[in-house]
């Protein structure tokens, strides 16, 4: 089911695709660019979730701003590890087309509103950019899942979009691993 949701005060949208049953109402893929601690990105496929960014123009990324839940205790799904992907060309989430920019520890510590910032060589400017959370903190007996507060690609450390986002065009997919191709996404 593809979802809009309104840029604050800019009159521009940003859209993204999500897996029916993959993300519980109100707690999709727009919560983690929200600008709002007490919102969240849950993706019941937990290990392997994420999202991508397109951006308006080609930029060198190089650092994920990551902050956990503030409106539970289920530190678990938190992620554990990272990975930021670049590519300048449209690729589905399995395409080979990705280039790996950086990978590690999210450095999150366990408590609600937890923040870190992890940083990753790069110099090549990119149009679209992947973040994937391979593993999350723990699990629940029968259930995976994977969750996420905010979640920012910098430049150099400094902010490239925040709440309000700027500039035209800014696209948010919501993906998981295994994602079928972009003509399923509905």
């Amino acid at each position: 089911m593809a979802e809009r949701l309104a840029l604050l005060a800019q009159g521009n949208e940003i859209v993204y695709g999500e897996r029916d049953g993959f993300a519980p109402v109100g707690e999709g893929v727009g919560n983690v660019i929200d600008g709002n601690t007490a919102t969240k990105y849950l993706n019941m496929s937990g290990r392997g979730s994420g999202f991508t960014l397109e951006l308006p123009q080609a930029q060198a990324l190089d650092s994920l701003a990551l902050t956990t839940r503030t409106n539970d205790d289920i530190w678990q799904w938190d992620p554990k590890t990272w990975e930021v992907w670049g590519s300048n060309f449209n690729n589905v989430w399995t395409s080979t087309g990705w280039t790996r920019l950086g990978a590690g520890d999210t450095g999150l510590g366990n408590g609600r509103g937890a923040s870190n910032t992890v940083s990753f060589d790069n110099t090549t400017a990119y149009k679209y950019y992947k973040v994937v959370f391979p593993t999350v903190k723990g699990g629940m007996p029968g259930l995976e899942a994977m969750q996420i507060a905010e979640a920012q690609l910098l430049r150099s450390a400094v902010p490239v979009y925040q709440t309000p986002l700027t500039g035209e065009h800014v696209a948010w997919t919501d993906v998981t691993r295994n994602a079928p191709a972009d003509a399923a996404w509905k």
